[in-house]
C-alpha cells in the first residue's frame, strides 16, 4: 500500500518551526515540533539549530540561554524517537521503524552515503571531512552577513544528516527539499540585473531536467517522468 508522502506538510511546519525558534516563541515551538516528528524525521539536526540559536543568546548575555539550549536540544532529540516509538507500539513490532529504512537497501549494499565513503577507508574519511568542511566554509562565507545563525547550522547539519542516515535512491530529490536556506547563496545573482536573473533561469531549468533524469532512472517502474 502506496501512502501520502509529507513532504509538504514537513516542509510548512519546518519553517513555521524556525520562524517560532527566531522569535523566541518557544511554547508555540515545541507544539510545531511535536506535529514535525510526526512528519519527517528531520528533528535531529534541528537541534543543531537549537543548539546555533543558544550560542546567539549567550553572544547576547542572555543568561536564559544556560538552561535553554541542553532543554531545546534535549527536546529535539526526545522528539526524534516519536515516530519510530509510535509506529512500534501501533504494529507490535519494537523494531519495525528501523527494520523498513533498513529495508531500502539490498543485502550486503552500505545502509548510507557516509557508510559508503568510510568504506573506502582513509580516501572515505577524507572526503567525509572535506564535504563538512565545506559545508562549514560555505555556511560562513557564501550567505549574507545578516543570514541568521540557525539557519547556517542547518545549512551544515542537514546535508551531514542526509549523507548519514540515507542511500542514493529517487527519494534524494523529496529529501532536499528541506535544504532550502541554502538557496540563499544564489541571492547575490538576483540583484545583477537581466544576466543574474538569467543565470538562476538557467540553474532552475538544468536542475527541474537534473530532476527528471534521476527520478526516471533511479526510480524506476513504468509510469514515465510524471507518475
Amino acid at each position: 500500500m502506496q501512502m501520502d508522502y509529507t513532504e509538504s506538510l514537513a516542509l510548512l511546519l519546518l519553517v513555521l518551526a524556525t520562524d517560532l525558534l527566531l522569535r523566541r516563541n518557544y511554547a508555540g515551538l515545541m507544539l510545531v515540533l511535536v506535529f514535525l516528528s510526526l512528519c519527517r524525521p528531520i528533528l535531529i539536526p534541528f537541534a543543531f539549530m537549537g543548539a546555533g540559536h543558544g550560542l546567539v543568546l549567550l553572544r547576547r548575555g542572555v543568561t536564559d540561554a544556560r538552561w535553554l539550549t541542553p532543554i531545546l536540544v534535549s527536546v529535539c532529540v526526545a522528539l526524534a524517537g516519536v515516530w519510530p516509538v509510535t509506529a512500534g507500539y501501533l504494529s507490535g513490532e519494537p523494531n519495525v521503524y528501523l527494520n523498513a529504512m533498513a529495508s531500502w537497501a539490498a543485502p550486503g549494499e552500505p545502509r548510507s552515503w557516509a557508510a559508503m565513503a568510510i568504506n573506502y577507508g582513509a580516501p572515505g574519511w577524507i572526503l567525509m571531512a572535506i564535504l563538512t568542511l565545506t559545508l562549514v566554509w560555505a555556511a560562513a562565507r557564501l550567505v549574507p552577513r545578516a543570514f541568521p545563525v540557525e539557519l547556517r547550522a542547518w545549512m551544515v547539519a542537514y546535508p551531514l544528516y542526509i549523507a548519514i542516515a540515507t542511500y542514493m535512491s529517487g527519494s534524494i530529490v523529496r529529501y532536499l527539499i528541506f535544504g532550502f536556506p541554502a538557496a540563499v547563496m544564489f541571492s547575490p545573482l538576483a540583484s545583477k540585473g537581466p544576466k543574474g536573473i538569467f543565470v538562476l533561469g538557467i540553474m532552475g531549468i538544468a536542475g527541474f531536467a537534473l530532476g527528471i533524469y534521476w527520478i526516471t532512472h533511479f526510480v524506476g517502474g513504468d509510469a514515465g517522468p510524471i507518475p
